[in-house]
Formats: C-alpha cells, structure tokens, sequence
C-alpha cells in the first residue's frame, strides 16, 4: 500500500527540491493559473512504495476542488505505483485524478473511478467566432419548420433526434474536410445542453483544435447569459474535460457542492 505524504509548503524550496531529484518540476508551475477565478492551487506529495527514507515518487498536481489534476511526477525507475491514484484521493480529499499524457497529444489517462457522465455548465459570455463552415441553426435552410422536421423524420425517423427538436431545440452543423458533422441542442428556458458531434456513421471523437473552434461557434450562436451544459462522455476519450475546464465550465455537482459551503479560507471549493 502506497503512503502519501503532503509537502505543499516545500513547493518552492529549490534545495528541498534539488535533494529529491525533483527541482525540474518549477517548470511547470505556472503564476498565471494562481489567478484563476476557479481558485486553483498547486500541491505536491512525496509517494513511499516500501519503507525506504527516500521517496520514490515526487507529484506535482493542480487541485481543482472537485478534482485532482496530475501535472508532472518525479518517480524511481523501480517504483510500484500502482495504486497511486487512489492514495493521492485519500491524501488530497478529492473524489477524481486525472492526469494528461503530453506525450499521447489529446488523449488523456485517467487514474480513479468517477461517474459515467459529467455535465460541465457554463453562464454564455460573448464569444466573437465565425467559421463559414458552420452553420448554428440547419432549421434556417429550410421554407418552414415542417419542410425541415419532415425532413429530420425521414432521415432519423421519430427518434431521441426528432423529439428534441420538436420541443424547440436547436441542430447545427460544420463542414469539415471529410464530412458533415451534426449536434444537437435540447432547450428549455434559457438552459441549453450540447450534445455530441456525429455524422451519418455515428458519433465522432473530435481534435482538441475542432472542439474549441466549435464550441466558440456554438457560444456565439446562442443568447448571452442563458446556461450552457455539455454532457461529456467519461469513457470515450478525447480532449474535451480538459478544454471545458481550461475555458471556465465547471462540473455541476461541484457548482451545486460550492454553493451549499460555508465560506471558509481553507477549503478550495470556495
């Protein structure tokens, strides 16, 4: 069993550091997260896999107050860190790890068990973007809202696809260079929940360049100030958690969490 032990208050000890092998790691902490309206913070554990004086993994992580996000590590050759994700949640409080491998491009490893699906919400905030590729409501190509529900009936029939739209939600597109690529929005008030992009051979795991572009194109069709949610697929892979998090969406359950906390200057969550 891994033991973990926080050593926060070292993060900028470079001798501290320098003993451990470990002074590397100032590299990538960067100033400009700290003022993050999210409250980010860093910290950094020792990680002891047998009784040795010597740690055999130094871990630098960006607490979230939801989650923990591996950012770069320090390890022995003949480390067992098998079991570090779940070690890491016990010592930091929190209830995910996550852990980008730079070297994968947009892929992510998870560590840690979480749901199945998490919806990331957002108030929209205008977000100039034109692509002429897009087009942010397909309705609009067509005489009336029958002719292009007719035509949604006979192409999905009356399925999940159909019966949002019939409920005033919105479908939208985007050419790209081997296809067309679809969403759908349901709505209800001034609540939006994006779906996922897919073409007519299923759904379509998009580049973290796409996703952004595209959702900036999305924000800019819609009223600002009404919510956006985007329901990510936990076990689909790809770039999104990490670019809804980078560009202020939060998870619900933590806004709701954050919302029921007393204020108190030691729990990030506030």
């Amino acid at each position: 069993m891994l033991r973990v032990i926080e050593r926060t208050e070292r993060i900028l000890d470079r001798t501290w550091l320098e003993d451990r092998k470990a002074l590397s790691l100032l590299n990538d902490i960067d100033p400009s997260t700290l003022q993050d309206e999210r409250r980010l913070y860093y910290r950094i554990f020792e990680v002891f896999s047998r009784d040795t004086v010597a740690p055999d993994a130094i871990v630098l992580c960006l607490d979230h107050g939801y989650m923990l996000e591996v950012i770069n590590m320090v390890r022995a050759l003949d480390a067992q860190l098998t079991s570090l994700a779940d070690a890491l949640l016990r010592s930091a409080g929190c209830n995910y790890a996550m852990h980008f491998t730079r070297s994968e491009g947009d892929e992510y490893a998870r560590m840690g068990f979480c749901c199945e699906t998490i919806n990331y919400r957002k108030i929209n905030t205008s977000v100039p973007s034109h692509d002429e590729d897009f087009c942010g409501d397909v309705s609009s190509l067509f005489d009336s809202k029958k002719a292009f529900l007719d035509w949604v009936r006979m192409l999905y029939g009356t399925s999940s696809i159909y019966s949002t739209l019939v409920m005033g939600g919105r479908l939208m597109s985007w050419r790209s260079s081997d296809s067309y690529k679809l969403t759908v929005l349901s709505h209800r008030g001034q609540r939006w929940v994006i779906g996922g992009w897919f073409t007519a051979e299923g759904v379509v795991t998009l580049t973290r360049e796409e996703f952004g572009l595209l959702m900036h194109c999305i924000q800019s069709e819609l009223p600002v100030g009404d919510e956006l949610v985007y329901t990510y697929h936990q076990y689909t892979g790809g770039p999104a958690a990490m670019w809804l998090l980078e560009n202020g969406w939060l998870p619900e359950s933590y806004v709701y969490g954050r919302a029921l906390k007393t204020t108190n200057g030691e729990n990030n969550a506030n």
